[in-house]
């Protein structure tokens, strides 16, 4: 789990509006609706 959360730090830290989001691909469709999932936002 840290490697997803530190690339997803990285991703957010130096992108222009960078979000991500991390869930299971099970899961994806409630996490896009903010039902599940971690997000991160700069």
């Amino acid at each position: 789990m840290l490697p997803k959360v530190e690339s997803c730090i990285s991703f957010v830290e130096n992108t222009t509006g960078g979000t991500a989001l991390i869930t299971s691909l099970d899961k994806a469709r409630e996490a896009l609706q903010g039902k599940t999932g971690t997000l991160l936002v700069k």
